[in-house]
């Protein structure tokens, strides 16, 4: 399972998650505690570490 970061529309919190990706967005539980109630959290767009180096796929005859 994948990790996921969420930030809160409302109080600008952040979290991290491990989850599936059919899971619902956890509830802020910053937001939970005030008068306003629970605020369901955004996914973010994050960085990942991924990167493709060398020659390439495409140069070795791959057709697909």
């Amino acid at each position: 399972m994948p990790i996921y970061e969420w930030k809160c529309p409302r109080c600008k919190g952040e979290r991290e998650t491990l989850q599936a990706y059919e899971a619902e967005a956890p509830m802020c539980q910053s937001c939970k505690l005030d008068a306003g109630g629970p605020v369901r959290m955004v996914r973010r767009i994050s960085l990942t570490s991924f990167s493709l180096k060398g020659k390439g796929w495409a140069s070795d005859g791959y057709e697909g």
